[in-house]
């Protein structure tokens, strides 16, 4: 699935186009879809965890390919505010800190 690109403008200031964005939200669009690509396809192969690696790799080479490092960022932020708001949900449905259950999920 290709998502169109935004239009490309060029920095006038640090980390800020001619458009006004900063370079973290340039790719937004693709990170929400490449994000979505990545993790359904880590998911969708239950009988081949590495197929599955594989593919959510391809998704984010080709972030990366197209828009580079501000790229994966937006993937990486656009993917944590997702994991913190579903952590945030269960959280509260189980009566426990957000970050107690981060800490159970991710670090233990």
């Amino acid at each position: 699935m290709r998502v169109p690109r935004l239009p490309a403008c060029s920095s006038k200031e640090r980390n800020i186009d001619e458009c006004g964005r900063s370079q973290h939200e340039l790719p937004s669009l693709r990170a929400s879809s490449a994000g979505y690509e990545a993790v359904r396809a880590i998911l969708s192969d239950d009988n081949n965890a590495e197929q599955g690696l594989a593919a959510a790799r391809r998704v984010l080479e080709s972030v990366l390919a197209e828009s580079g490092a501000p790229g994966l960022i937006s993937v990486a932020l656009q993917l944590a505010s997702q994991l913190g708001s579903v952590l945030e949900r269960i959280a509260s449905e189980e009566g426990l800190a957000a970050t107690e259950l981060t800490e159970v999920w991710l670090l233990e």
